[in-house]
């Protein structure tokens, strides 16, 4: 067994490699964006692997590809530590991480095997990907209706639940 298939690698220690390569400034408030690279990184992880046994162990809502049970509690979670920091108010609204957990995260990933390095960077385009998606769709619908409800005092909120 390599040095990194012996890792244990918790559920927001897998969200914060893959802020990691997909490069974020803000994920949203309803991350579906994370499920996205979830099911990516999933689909292209080596089962043997550090992250392939880390993604066995977080359970899905559906079958194989479907959305990760327990994301936005991760996120709510990170958040509390204030590793996410809520900002932004209604369509703009999200949470931003912490440069030092990034940090700790970018050299957790130059630590692992090789095989795990390059499922985490596929991964982490798809979050890239699902994050300028989300971004675009933000701006190109403005606000209107419940959407707008959403912001730094709402995501505090969910905090504390």
């Amino acid at each position: 067994m390599t040095g990194s298939a012996a890792l244990l690698l918790a559920p927001q220690t897998l969200v914060g490699l893959l802020c990691v390569v997909g490069r974020v400034a803000r994920l949203p408030p309803r991350c579906w964006p994370m499920e996205v690279a979830l099911s990516h990184l999933r689909d292209v992880a080596d089962e043997t692997g550090a992250i392939g046994s880390a993604l066995s162990r977080w359970p899905l809502w559906l079958a194989r590809g479907g959305p990760y049970a327990g994301v936005d509690r991760v996120i709510r979670d990170l958040a509390r530590l204030r590793i996410l920091t809520p900002e932004g108010e209604g369509w703009h609204a999200g949470y931003a991480p912490s440069r030092s957990w990034l940090d700790a995260n970018d050299r957790l990933l130059w630590s692992m095997a090789q095989a795990d390095r390059a499922s985490v960077r596929r991964g982490g385009q798809a979050l890239r990907a699902a994050l300028n998606t989300w971004s675009k769709n933000a701006i190109a619908s403005g606000p209107s209706g419940l959407g707008t409800t959403w912001s730094s005092t709402t995501l505090r909120q969910a905090e504390s639940r």
